[in-house]
């Protein structure tokens, strides 16, 4: 599990590119007017520590964890505020198609996919989690859903599979390490949940 640095430590091209995305987001959203989304992305630029970068999202509410900053280590780093991102929901769809989420975002800590004759990836090896518990709800009908954790993330499975199948090939038992809980059906489809770098089977 990545850690939250200390404020003095440099940032990186990383480090600024994630808080960027995440005005970017908090633009979208609504949450910034252009002006502040301007003011912002440039003093994240041209930020040299965690600390210049720490400020920037922390008065953005639950959909943009405040003051998290992902390690150059890669892998979620989990909002210092506890659940305070709890109340946030997210949906991700494929629907004879595809939808994917990766990269720098924030995974609410409920989440729903659904795979219909299509496919959903989530990969979480550069997120955000709003939880230290996060609930993903899959349903996979005629398609699958696959999940991409890094190492350090608590995977717990609790989906079925009818006519079709529900897998995790995560292997972290750490009591203290952040939890991803799996629901859902997989009917005629399948949801598949792996650890990031190991090879496909």
């Amino acid at each position: 599990m990545s850690v939250v640095p200390p404020e003095n430590v440099r940032a990186s091209d990383d480090d600024r590119n994630r808080v960027v995305a995440l005005l970017d987001q908090a633009y979208a959203d609504g949450r910034l007017t252009l002006a502040e989304h301007e003011e912002r992305t440039g003093r994240a630029l041209a930020a040299r520590t965690h600390g210049d970068l720490t400020g920037l999202t922390a008065d953005l509410g639950a959909g943009v964890p405040g003051g998290v900053l992902a390690s150059s280590a890669g892998g979620p780093v989990v909002r210092p505020a506890g659940d305070a991102g709890a109340g946030r929901h997210d949906v991700v769809v494929g629907f004879f198609g595809s939808g994917d989420r990766r990269g720098a975002f924030s995974l609410a800590a409920d989440t729903q996919a659904y795979a219909v004759f299509g496919g959903v990836d989530i990969d979480l090896t550069e997120a955000m989690l709003e939880s230290r518990t996060t609930r993903l709800t899959g349903f996979a009908v005629f398609g699958g859903i696959t999940l991409v954790v890094p190492p350090g993330v608590r995977v717990v499975k609790n989906a079925i599979g009818i006519f079709g199948g529900t897998t995790s090939k995560v292997s972290c038992s750490d009591p203290d390490a952040p939890v991803v809980e799996v629901r859902g059906l997989a009917l005629f489809g399948g949801i598949e949940v792996r650890e990031a770098g190991a090879a496909d089977e």
